[in-house]
C-alpha cells in the first residue's frame, strides 16, 4: 500500500465523521414547536402593536398635512 492510500482512507474517514456531527447551534423542531407555542402572548401584543403604532404614524402625517395646509389651522 503506498502513502497515497493511506491519505486516502484518512480523509475519508474525516469526511465521514463531519457528515454525522450535529450542528452546533440551532434548534431541533421539536425544540421551534416549544418556543412558537409559547411566545404566542408576545406575538400577538407585537402584532396589535405594530398596527396601532402605524395608524398613529399616518394619522400624525395626515395632521400635520391637513395643518401645513391651513384647514386645521
Amino acid at each position: 500500500m503506498s502513502d497515497f492510500d493511506d491519505c486516502e482512507s484518512v480523509a475519508r474517514v474525516e469526511v465521514e465523521t463531519i457528515r454525522l456531527r450535529k450542528p452546533a447551534f440551532g434548534l431541533s423542531q421539536d425544540e421551534l414547536d416549544k418556543k412558537l407555542k409559547s411566545n404566542k402572548p408576545i406575538r400577538v401584543f407585537c402584532f396589535i402593536l405594530y398596527w396601532v403604532v402605524l395608524a398613529a404614524l399616518i394619522t400624525g402625517a395626515i395632521v400635520i398635512i391637513l395643518f401645513g395646509i391651513g384647514v386645521l389651522g
